[in-house]
């Protein structure tokens, strides 16, 4: 069941995703070996698309010049005010999830709502020759992690071979109720909405801190968290000789 909302929409859903469906665009030189994708997750409201701009994706970042780009992922959810389709995902109905799941790395219902990475979207960031982003939640990793595990003989035609070597990290707030206050202040949900992202957040928490990512960042400040996620991507990409904004 998907819940309804009566927000104002700032970004149109589209009933068939004509990205996701064309032919793949391919870069002059493909390298032979992208450097592994990178997976972010953490609970909603935890900051992470604030983190990730402050360190990567914005023209004050700290990592300069930062070779990342993110796969623009799939949602059945209603686009935010200031939200853009195609740019922070591509807003569909939820029959494109029904109707195409052969097209999807993974998806997941939360919080009543579909949300899915393509394989497409991921293979369009590598033929660039750039580091992918996944912003997943819990559900979505657990998938891929799956995905992993399941390999018997890696080879390049598995898909999922391509995440042998991906970098896990995990964004956790300092305090539970520093993430209720955050969720709050957004004024984006009803107290029934609140309630479920609550309790969904503190069972990712729980996952997120139980030893299974590579790195975990707490995004206490923005600014300190977005210092240590730079020190952990240089000390994780190495070949990709990262520089700091002067």
């Amino acid at each position: 069941m998907f819940t309804s909302k009566t927000r104002a929409l700032s970004a149109p859903i589209s009933r068939s995703s004509t990205l996701l469906l064309s032919s793949s665009s391919s870069s002059p030189n493909p390298n032979p070996n992208p450097p592994p994708p990178l997976i972010i997750c953490g609970p909603s409201g935890v900051g992470k698309s604030s983190l990730l701009s402050k360190t990567l994706f914005s023209n004050s970042s700290l990592l300069l010049p930062p070779p990342f780009s993110f796969s623009t992922s799939h949602t059945t959810r209603l686009p935010r005010m200031g939200e853009t389709n195609g740019v922070e995902y591509n807003f569909v109905l939820p029959d494109f999830f029904t109707q195409n799941p052969s097209l999807f790395l993974e998806t997941a219902e939360v919080h009543g709502n579909y949300y899915g990475t393509t394989f497409k979207a991921v293979n369009d960031v590598r033929e660039q020759n750039e580091i992918c982003v996944l912003d997943l939640d819990v559900q979505g990793v657990k998938t891929l992690k799956s995905g992993i595990t399941s390999l018997q003989t890696p080879t390049s035609t598995n898909f999922f071979s391509m995440f042998l070597n991906s970098k896990f990290i995990f964004i956790t707030p300092p305090k539970f109720s520093t993430l209720e206050n955050r969720l709050r202040n957004r004024n984006t949900e009803t107290e029934e909405t609140l309630k479920t992202r609550l309790q969904n957040a503190q069972s990712e928490i729980d996952y997120g801190t139980s030893g299974v990512f590579d790195e975990i960042i707490v995004n206490d400040d923005v600014e300190r968290a977005a210092e240590n996620l730079a020190s952990v991507l240089e000390r994780f990409y190495p070949d990709q000789r990262l520089e700091r904004r002067r």
